[in-house]
């Protein structure tokens, strides 16, 4: 008796989108963050407050570009955010680095 497995292989992709509407960072940016990462096919999910970017691996067997951006614009019923396919990327910043930043922008007050 012979036995066949069949493996489906994952077709990774990353996309970032600019997301506008969100007002704050734990309502907006961390249930858009949260929503994403249950979604079918998404691998992984950073959204970023400060720069308005979700950046986003997944499966392209899975889910699409277009099916991404639908479903962030239809989060809280399609009335609040909307997302757009940017080439910018996400600003990650160690600790360090954010404290420098604020205090870059104190003196700049």
């Amino acid at each position: 008796m012979t036995k066949t497995t069949t493996t489906l292989t994952a077709d990774a992709q990353n996309i970032s989108l600019a997301i506008s509407g969100m007002t704050c960072e734990i309502g907006c940016a961390k249930t858009i963050e949260s929503k994403l990462s249950k979604k079918e096919g998404v691998l992984d999910a950073k959204v970023i407050f400060s720069d308005s970017i979700a950046t986003i691996k997944f499966d392209a067997t899975k889910t699409s570009k277009t099916d991404l951006i639908a479903f962030i614009d239809g989060i809280a019923g399609g009335d609040l955010y909307k997302a757009s396919e940017t080439s910018k990327k996400a600003h990650s910043c160690s600790d360090a680095c954010k404290q420098k930043c604020e205090m870059n922008k104190e003196k700049k007050e």
